[in-house]
């Protein structure tokens, strides 16, 4: 019997005995989705977004992220980009409880009025995997600014030292064996801290409807007091995110960096419904 330990950290979505959205039935315990947030698709990640209480308007960028996997945070001797994968864990102890989780994460609902998700959501997806056994906790200090949120799900196996099974949309599975996995949907770290501020709105990458023009509330890490809406801001703004696509390259990929679980994302932890 082994053990396996996965963090989840940055833009993760974890859809919660929800799906399939629309068919009756028993329904996924959880599905963890990390949403395409590479900056590679047109649109979606620059705008303006509307906040209704206290009211004001601000200009968001969700800078390019980079979904990786890997077994250590730390110089892993395993580490993977991931541009379109499922993730599986084999050979799992179906006689341990079916899954739950203990804690509480930010809901994407507590910021607009509606969501659902997304018809693409998993062929639009960096990475997913469903978890049928096992324990989840949310880790870290929810509405502390300064405490970013992790989901840490715990599962046994069969196997003395667990296997993980990456299988890519386009390519060839392989299968790493681990006691634990970090997986991670970070920015690339190439502009000013700032703009982790609106990485929550990434999350919203998962829905029908992406990312919304209008908030209920600010979300987490947003401020309430924007800087002067001015020529000079967006322009600014606008040349960061063009800073940022040009280092990454036409494909938006990057080697795996050394760090895999920022503790410093607004996005994490994200919760539906």
């Amino acid at each position: 019997m082994g053990t396996l330990t996965i963090t989840f950290s940055g833009i993760c979505t974890h859809f919660h005995d929800c799906l399939p959205w629309d068919q009756p039935g028993p329904k996924i315990p959880m599905r963890s989705v990390l949403p395409n947030a590479s900056g590679s698709t047109t649109g979606g990640f620059f705008g303006l977004v509307s906040v209704l209480k206290p009211p004001f308007q601000d200009i968001y960028v969700v800078m390019p992220h980079t979904a990786t996997a890997a077994n250590a945070a730390t110089n892993p001797t395993l580490s993977s980009v991931l541009t379109g994968a499922k993730l599986e864990v084999l050979r799992v102890d179906e006689r341990q409880p079916r899954f739950s989780l203990d804690g509480d994460g930010y809901h994407l609902s507590n910021y607009v009025d509606a969501i659902e998700p997304s018809p693409s959501l998993l062929q639009d997806a960096a990475c997913y995997v469903d978890f049928f056994y096992g324990t989840g906790v949310v880790k870290g200090t929810k509405g502390d600014p300064k405490s970013s949120l992790t989901t840490v799900v715990t599962i046994e196996t069969h196997d003395d030292v667990p296997q993980v099974q990456f299988s890519p949309f386009s390519g060839d599975p392989f299968v790493w064996e681990t006691n634990q996995l970090f997986v991670a949907n970070q920015d690339v770290h190439v502009t000013p801290p700032e703009y982790k501020y609106f990485d929550f709105l990434g999350n919203y990458l998962t829905t029908s409807s992406g990312i919304p023009g209008v908030l209920t509330q600010p979300t987490p890490g947003m401020t309430d007091t924007p800087k002067p809406l001015t020529p000079l801001l967006l322009a600014d703004r606008l040349r960061d995110l063009s800073d940022a696509i040009r280092r990454l390259g036409p494909n938006f990929t990057v080697s795996p960096p050394k760090w895999y679980v920022p503790l410093d994302e607004s996005c994490s932890d994200s919760h539906v419904p």
